[in-house]
């Protein structure tokens, strides 16, 4: 009974076996371990060799302007809140800050950081802080360089260290130290260092001086230097790497110092504002008191007036409070004057607060609008009037800034009727005291408008002094907690990290090696490849690569390696088909292959003999009828008779067909027929798939046989061995090993999968003896 297999079976499989990549690598144990030992002691070199880098952070904690102003704790001036409480914007704001270009450029001025320097006499040229050079080069009016381009020279100190050596693009020259050098693209300073030339004297290293723009130092700064906020703290971290530690410990500490220059600088913007008002209103006030003194002596001139008569006093002891009320009256009108003058020239200047305002509502939108003015020039440092955010806060500081004018006029308006009504109560007891002489009215007239200058200008000058205080005891925004420290482990190289990750790299690069070998195969090598395509289409077996000519035909009672592979191939046909019960038909099997050159002939040959040693009546059928090799294969075997006609001639023949006209044998084996394909005909397509002819043949062929083995063509190429499919019972697929393509077995599968190759089996020719599993024991004595 035919055993019928699912050829429906997914075979594709394209993953790597790691199974057959496992047993490559294990056989290469000694290159891995080679590889991972080289590797390592490379890494542990090169670790050496590379320039160490250094970790270097230090802390600083923002105070709170609230609690250290000044200005709070000064008589009459409220202290203007700035900041706020210190959220985490702020504090992001004051990261800004501190890595904005103004505050790195300072640095970088300060501490010469565009001029660096590498020793060419060191093994390894690490790059060295200017600190630790026998000279310092000054550079100025660097013109802005071209991209990649970096402009060095090489300067080598003379024995006399007075002098120095210069090579650049135009040669080499000697000059006097602290002499300016003019060169194409600056001009530089040689500064001596003496006391280290007074402590290593001699003739210097020769050192390579690179000079860099100002902007690209600033930008790999603000690249390398990192600020964090400590959460839930005020305290902010800032951090930065570098192959100098005393380099990276400058740059930080001068960031800091920087930065509250920065910050006292904008505290001081109000003092200064209000300083300046002081200034310009002590110079008006001071013009207006000499101009009413001047008319109280002229007055006095004029008038003979030398004494106040009694009536004038007891005048001023009865209305003393009222005059009193108003002159407070006209003070405060004043001041209420000046300052809306202020507001309407200056536009968007600090206004003085707390100078004689006695009306809390519009001192506190003063301290508002004074809070955002302050807030717009800090934004404008770093960025522009078009920014969205300065817009906004100009919208917001005209509004606050016509609220302030609008409350001074309500505010000045209740003056006025203040000062009405005191006005009027004085004109009542004026009109009382008609006796009192008119000189003595214009008199105490012009004493009224003294006495209001010289109070305005001395409580102007009493208000100088202590926005003058204010301004010298300003405190730092930054209190530092850990000034800039570099600990002594450099956090690169890691030389037991490099050391291990380079041996790793040294086992990746020879795994990846053979992975890649597996990957790109493109051929079946092993039983184990054709294996994972196939799925489970029965194998036969593998036939081993014989390098010997001689041994490729076998014969009778032969125990080669051949031999034994073919008797295994039989043994595992009889298992694999088993004939129907009540049914001598021969088993027609078909032997094909993919394309050419694969060994479908040689093993249909040796197939048919292997079958009928085992005493088993074999008919071998050479149906090849475009490309027939069975003869050739045969010409010159010792037994072996061919005839010229073959299986062409007979289905050409209309009528009565003699089979034995057609059938070779061999003499030394009775239980071996061979039928050649005979000429090649024109069209043995047709020929083929006449099924009425072939029916015919196979009727008078399979009763005389066990065995039908047909030599037929390759799949890929035509398609006579498809004709031929329903004449047979199973079919042989032959793969060679590194020589059937992939890509061609796959199609060959889809045949299968698609139901026109019946019974599809697979045998792996020309296995290398490495690959076969199996050993035979029992061959030929040679």
């Amino acid at each position: 009974m035919t055993q019928n297999r699912n050829t429906q079976t997914s075979f594709v499989n394209e993953e790597i076996d790691l199974a057959e990549l496992f047993r490559v690598l294990q056989s290469k144990w000694k290159l891995i371990l080679i590889a991972l030992v080289l590797f390592s002691i490379g890494g542990y070199l090169i670790s050496n060799l590379l320039p160490n880098q250094y970790a270097t952070k230090t802390t600083i904690l923002i105070e709170e302007d609230q609690q250290n102003d000044p200005l709070s704790k000064l008589q009459g001036i409220e202290s203007i809140d700035l900041f706020g409480g210190l959220t985490s914007d702020f504090l992001q704001n004051e990261i800004e800050i501190l890595k904005s270009r103004r505050i790195i450029g300072n640095v970088v001025d300060s501490l010469n950081l565009n001029v660096s320097y590498l020793n060419n006499d060191a093994l390894v040229n690490t790059p060295i802080y200017s600190g630790d050079m026998p000279f310092t080069v000054k550079a100025t009016q660097v013109r802005p360089l071209i991209s990649g381009e970096v402009p060095t020279v090489n300067i080598q100190l003379n024995e006399d260290g007075t002098t120095f050596i210069l090579k650049s693009d135009d040669g080499e020259k000697t000059y006097d130290l602290n002499t300016k050098i003019p060169l194409a693209f600056c001009n530089i300073t040689v500064v001596p260092n003496y006391f280290y030339i007074e402590n290593d004297a001699g003739e210097s290293d020769n050192y390579e001086v690179t000079i860099t723009d100002r902007e690209s130092v600033i930008d790999h700064l603000l690249k390398n230097i990192r600020a964090t906020i400590i959460e839930n703290s005020s305290v902010i971290t800032i951090a930065m790497e570098s192959t100098s530690p005393k380099l990276s410990e400058d740059i930080l500490n001068s960031m800091v110092v920087f930065y509250n220059k920065n910050a006292i600088k904008n505290k001081n913007a109000i003092s200064l504002n209000t300083a300046r008002f002081i200034e310009k209103r002590l110079k008006i006030i001071s013009q207006e008191l000499d101009s009413v003194e001047t008319n109280k002596v002229d007055f006095k001139s004029v008038n003979k007036l030398t004494d106040i008569t009694f009536q004038a006093e007891k005048f001023v002891e009865n209305i003393s409070e009222t005059k009193k009320k108003e002159l407070e009256t006209l003070t405060k009108i004043e001041l209420v004057k000046s300052i809306v003058q202020e507001l309407q020239t200056n536009s968007n200047s600090l206004i003085p607060t707390n100078i004689g305002i006695e009306n809390e509502d519009i001192n506190l939108i003063i301290n508002e609008y004074n809070t955002m003015v302050l807030e717009k020039e800090r934004l404008l440092e770093s960025s522009t009037e078009k920014n969205p955010v300065v817009v906004d806060l100009n919208a917001k500081i005209n509004k606050i800034k016509f609220n302030i004018i609008e409350s001074l006029k309500m505010y000045t308006s209740s003056l006025n009727i203040l000062l009405q009504d005191v006005r009027a109560q004085e004109s009542v007891l004026s009109n009382r005291v008609t006796e009192i002489p008119q000189q003595e009215k214009d008199y105490r007239f012009i004493e009224r408008q003294q006495n209001i200058k010289e109070a305005l200008y001395l409580y102007l000058l009493r208000k100088r002094e202590e926005v003058s205080v204010v301004m010298s005891s300003q405190a730092s925004m930054a209190r530092t907690l850990d000034v800039a420290y570099t600990p002594t482990k450099p956090i690169f190289p890691n030389k037991i990290l490099f050391t291990a990750g380079a041996g790793f790299v040294g086992m990746f690069l020879v795994f990846a090696y053979y992975f890649l070998l597996l990957f790109l195969k493109n051929k079946i090598e092993t039983k184990e490849d054709l294996e994972n395509i196939v799925g489970d289409i029965p194998i036969l077996g593998e036939l081993p690569n014989l390098k010997d000519a001689d041994q490729k035909i076998i014969g009778n009672d032969d125990r080669s390696i051949m031999a034994e592979a073919l008797r295994v191939v039989r043994s595992n046909l009889t298992f694999l088909y088993i004939k129907k019960e009540n049914t001598k038909a021969a088993t027609k099997i078909l032997v094909t292959s993919s394309v050419k050159g694969e060994g479908k002939t040689l093993t249909a040959i040796n197939l048919a003999t292997i079958l009928s040693n085992a005493n088993k009546k074999t008919l071998l059928l050479g149906i090849d009828l475009r490309n027939p090799q069975v003869s050739n294969y045969l010409k010159g075997v010792e037994g072996v008779h061919l005839k010229h006609q073959g299986l062409v001639e007979y289905l050409k023949v209309n009528g009565e067909k003699d089979i034995s006209k057609i059938t070779a044998y061999k003499c030394k084996n009775d239980y071996l027929d061979i039928i050649l394909s005979g000429q090649i005909p024109p069209n043995p397509a047709e020929l083929l798939m006449d099924r009425a002819a072939l029916n015919e043949f196979f009727s008078q062929v399979e009763n005389e046989y066990d065995y039908i083995i047909l030599d037929s063509a390759p799949l890929m190429l035509v398609a006579d061995s498809l004709e031929l499919s329903p004449h047979v019972d199973m079919t042989i697929c032959m793969v060679r090993s590194n020589h059937t393509k992939i890509q061609d077995l796959k199609s060959v599968l889809n045949l299968c999968r698609e139901g026109k190759i019946k019974n599809p089996t697979f045998l792996l020719n020309n296995v290398e003896m490495k690959y076969i599993k199996y050993g035979y024991e029992y061959t030929q004595p040679s």
